[in-house]
């Protein structure tokens, strides 16, 4: 008696062959998902970086004592791929104090510092955070003379 050799595959084969394949996939997927959000992120950082020198124009001209009760502003700024949306918080973390200023302005001012964490949106999608801090002040009293 002769033993005659199968055709094809054993069951068991292919079902080690179907979970390797598998494993290879699941492992590709990963890559390639943690590399398009890598892109994501890129593309936000380039898409702002180019707009912090005007965001950073723009909260320096922000009249902290005209902000509404949320401490928050809103602006639009235009870069070459299309609108960005900016918001500004500002969480004040020191002062008021009462100060003479080195700045050259005469009398007393009153001194306070700002944390500002401003959100850049394209559309509804956010694309980066810019955090800075902002001094405010405000002449209370003329100089005095002797």
């Amino acid at each position: 008696m002769s033993l005659t050799s199968s055709r094809g595959f054993a069951l068991l084969e292919a079902l080690v062959a179907l979970v390797i394949v598998a494993g290879v996939g699941a492992a590709l997927f990963a890559l390639i998902n943690t590399g398009l959000q890598n892109l994501a992120k890129a593309e936000a950082h380039a898409a702002t970086t180019t707009l912090q020198p005007q965001i950073l124009a723009w909260v320096r001209t922000i009249e902290l004592g005209e902000l509404p009760a949320d401490k928050q502003a809103v602006a639009e700024f235009q870069n070459g791929q299309g609108v960005v949306t900016a918001e500004a918080q500002f969480e004040r973390f020191q002062g008021p104090t009462f100060a003479v200023t080195g700045s050259g302005a005469k009398g007393i001012h009153q001194v306070a510092l700002y944390d500002v964490e401003v959100t850049l949106y394209a559309g509804p999608r956010r694309l980066d955070q810019i955090h800075t801090r902002r001094a405010a002040s405000k002449q209370v009293m003329d100089e005095p003379t002797l």
